[in-house]
């Protein structure tokens, strides 16, 4: 396991003055990403010298407490954009955002940025708006997935990308204000936030998994990292240990998508071994794997996991071996590394099932620093390539429900 790192922007308290603080510095080296983001909410930054500042007005105030957490402005003060942040959802207050447009009013053109985690316009953003129409809400959930597809930008220099890098690895430890934006673990493995990539990940692409997989329909109402990685699951019994099944893993160095063949799901089983003791049917079986090796995701692994377990009780188990044997020496693709041994394995596996608790997992290893679009979001796209790819096995292997 990767040790975990610490990022430059760890200084900080999780205040919202002090995330605006690092969200300033990040655009004062990224000056075409600003441009970008402010154009993209109606505000035309001048092209004269801009200043950043976080928590001091650019010009005297009476009224302190009424202080944004960042400013935007102009050496001339002709214009300047305040930025208030919350962390938390319906925490805006009217009196405080009233207070700021009244300070903002000593400026010729003045804007104020309202970024929070609600999803939505909040209702008091909306009533302002009746009377001051330069105020703009931002969720950040909008604006972390806009600053990484724009960011960090061509005209930045090493330290701007540097910087940029560091706030979206930083941010991204704020649940619930972040987008899902890739599986990054720049700053090492956190096993807190492979759990909230899960819970992204299995939000979006449920409803492809239902449409690939209709008879399985359930997962897990609460993920868990208890006694290993976590996971995610999708299955048409009461209990995926049950079932054959579509379930990824969320690893240290690696995502797996795979079909999971249940230690409780006795008649596939019991299908699987009358394949695997059938010369006809072994090499229908061999076809599948060919062409889940053919159809992978460059750069990545085609495997089948072979995993014994024993239970202390119904939600944790403890695991006594695992094999992992890829599809290229499965089938012999590498003539050098060809070996019966694994499929005399495989074999014994299936046909000693009802002595021992086995579990059967047959799809893809993706390692984050080998499939680089995983730190991005397309990895929504290659998990559901993944899952695509190994519906035709998972209908061979099946017994009708």
């Amino acid at each position: 396991m990767r040790k975990q790192l610490r990022n430059v922007f760890d200084q900080y308290d999780r205040k919202e003055n002090h995330i605006t603080h690092s969200l300033l510095v990040v655009f004062s080296r990224n000056r075409d990403l600003l441009d970008k983001f402010l154009k993209k909410y109606n505000i035309k930054l001048s092209e004269k010298k801009i200043n950043l500042l976080s928590q001091a007005s650019p010009i005297p105030i009476k009224e302190r407490e009424s202080v944004p957490d960042g400013y935007i402005y102009t050496d001339d003060y002709d214009f300047c954009i305040g930025i208030e942040t919350k962390i938390e959802k319906d925490s805006l207050r009217k009196e405080q955002l009233s207070g700021h447009i009244k300070q903002l009013s000593d400026f010729d053109n003045s804007f104020l940025i309202v970024i929070s985690p609600d999803e939505e316009e909040p209702i008091l953003v909306k009533e302002i708006k009746n009377h001051y129409k330069n105020i703009r809400f931002v969720s950040w959930p909008d604006l972390l997935e806009f600053l990484s597809q724009n960011g960090p930008g061509k005209k930045s220099d090493k330290v701007g990308e540097y910087l940029f890098e560091e706030f979206i690895n930083y941010m991204e430890r704020h649940y619930k204000m972040t987008p899902f934006m890739g599986f990054r673990f720049q700053g090492g493995y956190d096993r807190d936030l492979a759990t909230h990539y899960v819970k992204k990940v299995s939000s979006i692409i449920t409803p492809k998994i239902g449409i690939f997989y209709p008879n399985c329909v359930n997962k897990r109402s609460k993920i868990s990292s208890s006694g290993g990685f976590p996971w995610e699951a999708w299955y048409y019994k009461d209990e995926p240990r049950n079932s054959l099944h579509p379930a990824f893993t969320v690893q240290s160095d690696q995502l797996r998508c795979v079909i999971t063949l249940g230690n409780g799901a006795k008649r596939e089983w019991q299908n699987f071994a009358k394949i695997l003791n059938n010369g006809k049917n072994i090499e229908s079986f061999k076809s599948f794997l060919r062409k889940i090796y053919e159809d992978r995701v460059e750069n990545s692994e085609a495997v089948i996991s072979i995993r014994q377990r024993h239970y202390f009780h119904q939600q944790t188990a403890v695991r006594d071996a695992e094999t992992i044997i890829t599809i290229a020496t499965l089938l012999g693709i590498d003539p050098s590394k060809f070996n019966d041994i694994w499929w005399d394995l495989i074999r014994s596996v299936a046909n000693t099932k009802t002595k021992y608790n086995y579990q059967l997992e047959i799809g893809y290893d993706l390692q984050y620093d080998k499939v680089q679009e995983l730190s991005s979001p397309k990895a929504i796209d290659i998990i559901l390539k993944c899952f695509e790819n190994l519906k035709p096995l998972y209908e061979y292997l099946s017994v009708s429900v």
